[in-house]
């Protein structure tokens, strides 16, 4: 239990707790600050937040009466310790300690930071919008470094004042917050993260992980399997469910929709009204919105570029397709955090279709879908030179996915929900890197990228697996498991995200570890709960 750590840090009644949160006005913001004013009913905690300028009001009372409010850095400016040799050489000292202790090295933050002062590795695939920042870092490819220092330097001073027992965030891919976890990582602070489940709608869960997968879910799945549990009628219905009416995960069928409500004319309506809040707001230093002159002509740029990048497209038909040998290669949005932080082995999605296709037995192609919101945004030398490549086609990213899934001969992605889909179907897939599924063990894994030819020959024509019959019961594993790991992100039950909170850090000391999966195990579920949430 709770108590456990609280213990272990002295004062059960006085956790320190550092938290990063959304823009206040977002709605995972609201269920934030709910589970955290139920943190601080149960158990008093003591609460710190860094937030912007502009959420400071709605954020006070989170910190009241012990707890402290920083303001993001703004680290355009130098701050005052660098004027200081004996200060930076501190500072860069700490952040090499980091680097060690936590085995991250900057560069790879900086990777993941592809929107901002890492655009620089974005530039041969991506069309990046003028702003300040990309032109400083571009200008001089030192400042990426100067510029995480400089957070890296402000993360340590807010902790120096808050001494926290616990740091948690929404997200850390972001160099702002991922400078907090480095810090924290040097001081050995716990650091939890809230994620939205891919395999089960409208659901969350916590995690510890640096790359913010949800380690709890592979355990109970493999514990699942050692133990032969029984698949939950939840899991085999949703799975059935899927195979006859096949959906996209929720999240991204909700982006989908609301991308769809934004016409041209209510975006540029929008970006009117933005820029009139923008202008009222410099009177008053708040409401900034940051919309500019560049985001409009951005924009219609964008449309005009992808209408003309429509040529470089095929689509197929289901009967087309049955008749067809290839590999269905999905791909991410470019700057996405699964691809940038979860699989930066192969952010490059030119160079992993040039791989695949280097490793291509006779008679197969790759069917490459590009994913729609990379459209426009390409260069214009971009899609013609994946044409080039041999047996490469490119599949308009507006059709329907799952008969390329349905149909392939194999399916490869870096780390896609497409997998998941694929396993869905009984398609051998080969999974990158690591994914949401893997506690399935379905996927078969790169470990060596000059053996990929011989693990796509395997994946073809080799056997599979596992028979059918395991397939499906470790399809069923790994789903009860995400469900039983997941709460909902509902105001109303923000409860339920209190108490798998507590669960979750509970759970984080290595002596509690399989006694946290065990109790899961054995719990009763809230089958109400979880059947009212969407089909995978």
């Amino acid at each position: 239990m709770l108590e456990d750590m609280l213990l272990k840090f002295g004062d059960p009644t006085a956790l320190r707790v550092l938290v990063m949160l959304p823009i206040h006005t977002e709605e995972r913001a609201e269920y934030l600050v709910r589970v955290l004013t139920e943190m601080k009913t149960r158990w008093n905690w003591q609460i710190s937040i860094i937030c912007a300028d502009a959420d400071r009001e709605a954020y006070r009372h989170l910190t009241e009466p012990s707890g402290s409010l920083f303001n993001a850095l703004d680290y355009s400016k130098a701050p005052h310790w660098e004027r200081d040799p004996a200060a930076v050489a501190r500072i860069e000292n700490n952040l090499a300690e980091a680097e060690r202790i936590s085995g991250v090295p900057v560069g790879q933050l900086i990777l993941a930071s592809q929107q901002t002062i890492g655009c620089g590795f974005v530039l041969p695939h991506l069309n990046l919008t003028p702003t300040a920042l990309n032109k400083s870092v571009l200008a001089d490819n030192s400042v990426p470094d100067k510029i995480f220092l400089r957070m890296f330097g402000f993360a340590e001073e807010v902790l120096t004042a808050v001494r926290p027992d616990l740091f948690l965030a929404y997200e850390w891919q972001k160099p702002w917050r991922s400078s907090v976890w480095m810090a924290a990582a040097r001081l050995d602070i716990p650091r939890v993260s809230i994620r939205l489940s891919k395999l089960n709608g409208d659901h969350y869960f916590w995690t510890s992980d640096r790359t913010l997968f949800n380690d709890l879910a592979d355990d109970l799945a493999r514990e699942k399997r050692r133990v032969k549990a029984p698949v939950s009628e939840i899991a085999r219905g949703r799975i059935e469910g899927f195979r006859n009416r096949p959906l996209t995960v929720k999240y991204i069928r909700e982006k989908w929709a609301m991308l769809g409500k934004k016409s041209w004319a209510k975006w540029h309506a929008d970006w009117v009204r933005a820029m009139l809040r923008q202008a009222a707001g410099m009177s008053t230093r708040r409401g900034m919105s940051g919309r500019t002159f560049g985001q409009l002509v951005e924009y219609n740029r964008k449309i005009l570029q992808a209408r003309q990048d429509r040529k470089y497209f095929h689509s197929f038909d289901d009967a087309a397709l049955s008749s067809m040998k290839y590999i269905y290669f999905p791909m991410h949005k470019e700057t996405d955090l699964p691809m940038v932080m979860q699989a930066p082995r192969w952010h490059d999605q030119r160079n992993t279709i040039q791989v695949l296709a280097g490793a291509l037995p006779y008679g197969y192609r790759i069917l490459a879908r590009e994913h729609r919101m990379n459209m426009g945004a390409r260069p214009s030398h971009y899609y013609d030179q994946l044409t080039k490549l041999p047996n490469v086609t490119l599949i308009d990213p507006f059709g329907d996915q799952f008969d390329y899934i349905r149909n392939a001969s194999l399916v490869v992605t870096e780390n896609g929900s497409t997998g998941w889909e694929a396993l869905l179907f009984k398609r051998p897939v080969i999974a990158m890197s690591r994914t949401v599924y893997d506690g399935a063990d379905l996927s078969r894994k790169i470990v060596n990228q000059d053996e990929i030819g011989a693990e796509i020959l395997k994946a073809i024509s080799g056997p599979a697996l596992v028979n059918e019959e395991e397939h499906e019961r470790r399809l069923g594993w790994m789903l009860d498991a995400e469900i039983e790991s997941n709460f909902p992100m509902n105001l109303d039950r923000a409860s339920e995200g209190a108490d798998s909170l507590e669960r979750h850090l509970s759970g984080r000391f290595p002596d509690s570890r399989m006694a946290h999966v065990e109790t899961q195990i054995s719990a009763p579920k809230d089958a109400g709960a979880v059947g009212s949430s969407d089909a995978a």
